[in-house]
């Protein structure tokens, strides 16, 4: 098994401001580059991520990404490059209730040849919060994830070519104020 170098050279633009034409909608963006190794062959590649969010109203937030990295997941042998590209929606429609959802779809190569294992990947969530009382919330959640690697690319024997996950949760939350700022009865107003 070969021993993965990766270098990571943060050279490159970083913009984050408010658009001009509205002050609701916020634009980030960085870029930078790297280098994998495996001590024979070097991939070099540009890696970089766009944010587009935009408020609606007062409790609601849209928000666009696009990701360009590397990624190494500890069941693949090699690294994976990837472009994503993600959007979600979240806010309050009621006092008490807190609503999320978002998709995405990631397209890569796995390894350090340009050629071949191409994979595909989707996913999507939507989530509920009930909050009960100050301190307490009940939580709700439903992912479904999906990949699929190319027919023809040779995939490591541990891995499905193809799989399909849904995943729902229910838990509880706990908030606890870390501070606490009290009011002098005597405090002028």
């Amino acid at each position: 098994r070969a021993r993965l170098t990766n270098h990571s050279i943060d050279v490159g633009l970083d913009y984050s401001r408010a658009l001009s034409f509205s002050r609701r909608t916020s634009l980030s963006f960085g870029s930078g580059s790297l280098a994998v190794s495996d001590g024979e062959t070097t991939r070099f590649d540009v890696v970089g991520n766009v944010d587009l969010a935009h408020q609606i109203g007062r409790s609601w937030l849209a928000g666009l990404s696009y990701v360009r990295d590397v990624d190494f997941v500890q069941v693949l042998a090699q690294p994976t490059f990837s472009d994503s590209l993600a959007a979600s929606l979240g806010g309050r429609p009621f006092q008490r209730l807190t609503v999320s959802a978002g998709a995405g779809v990631s397209a890569g190569r796995l390894g350090l040849s340009t050629e071949g294992n191409r994979y595909s990947a989707y996913q999507s969530t939507i989530g509920l919060s009930v909050s009960i009382s100050r301190l307490l919330s009940l939580n709700m959640n439903y992912a479904y994830y999906r990949y699929r690697f190319g027919e023809s690319d040779p995939v490591p024997s541990s891995i499905a070519t193809r799989a399909r996950r849904h995943l729902f949760q229910i838990g509880t939350g706990v908030s606890l104020p870390l501070f606490h700022r009290t009011r002098r009865t005597n405090a002028s107003r």
